[in-house]
């Protein structure tokens, strides 16, 4: 009698584990519907190639290719809903500077793409006027030395408004002059940028430099004004004078290690104890607001000072 109870408690038991495991594969398992189109469709390798690239493990223990399709799924999901609110934050700063960038880059394409319509067209109008200037009476010949005549005339004049700018840059104020010479190398960018090929402006360097030289400009432009209403401190407006002159002597080491001298400073840091008692310890009156970090002012410092530097460096490359 014993030995038959046991048996039929054993039997019971078994039987409700098998039914717990039947609930539990139940409710375990994945239904192919719930699945998008595109990741239903994905073969393991790639399923695993892109958990892999989202930091996930590629196969969990007892995990089916029908699992695994479902959690790349919820991942993604997770990634998406968390970059969506970290981009509609509090202030929703980051969000509005990317949706800015995007749009400066689409309008610089559109830009570009325009440019080069038009540069094509007037290719064709230049051949076909060549072209039926070579059937005329003065012959091909004097078609092109018309053309390079215009051509040298264009180009003296260019160098001669170069000459004049130059010459009326030099009669200014150190402070106009630092105005001056860095609003030209702006210029210089945007012209540098606007002759690249569409194709170029959709690469990873393309959309770094137009981002950059975008953000350059649109962080100099506290500066110019400062500079224009004479509001600069004055160790400013002399460092970033020495800084112009020795770029224009391209002597770049020299403008780099005065930039940084402005930016990162170099006050003296005292060491111990600084008032012992009621006399300043010897060197103490070198610790002063000239030889203070001006990048750690505010945050418009620290960008156009970012910005100056990047002027450096293309000036520099250039």
């Amino acid at each position: 009698d014993g030995d038959d109870e046991r048996r039929a408690r054993s039997k019971t038991a078994e039987g409700t584990k098998g039914n717990a495991r039947k609930d539990n594969d139940k409710n375990t398992a994945v239904d192919p519907d719930a699945l998008d189109a595109e990741i239903a469709k994905l073969e393991p390798t790639e399923a695993i190639r892109r958990l892999r690239r989202l930091g996930q493990p590629a196969t969990l223990f007892g995990e089916l290719p029908l699992d695994r399709l479902k959690r790349l799924q919820h991942t993604q999901t997770q990634l998406a809903s968390a970059m969506a609110q970290e981009e509609h934050g509090a202030t929703g700063a980051q969000a509005n500077e990317k949706q800015a960038e995007l749009r400066a880059l689409e309008e610089f394409a559109k830009r570009q793409r325009e440019k080069g319509i038009t540069q094509a067209t007037e290719k064709k109008a230049a051949a076909a006027k060549k072209a039926a200037a070579s059937h005329g009476p003065d012959g091909p010949t004097g078609a092109d030395d018309a053309e390079a005549h215009d051509d040298l005339a264009q180009t003296f004049a260019a160098a001669a408004q170069a000459v004049a700018k130059a010459r009326a840059a030099e009669s200014m104020e150190p402070i106009d002059q630092t105005s001056v010479y860095f609003k030209s190398l702006i210029d210089e960018w945007e012209r540098e940028l606007e002759s690249k090929p569409e194709d170029w402006v959709y690469s990873n360097a393309g959309k770094q430099s137009v981002a950059n030289c975008r953000l350059c400009k649109q962080h100099m432009r506290p500066l110019f004004k400062r500079m224009k209403r004479r509001e600069l401190p004055v160790d400013i407006e002399r460092a970033l004078f020495l800084i112009v002159k020795n770029m224009k002597d391209r002597n770049y080491r020299k403008a780099a290690d005065m930039y940084i001298g402005i930016a990162v400073g170099n006050a003296a840091w005292p060491i111990g104890v600084t008032s012992v008692g009621i006399h300043d310890r010897s060197a103490r009156e070198k610790i002063s607001a000239q030889t203070q970090a001006h990048a750690m002012h505010d945050e418009e410092t620290r960008k156009y000072l970012q910005s100056i530097k990047r002027l450096i460096t293309f000036a520099q490359r250039a």
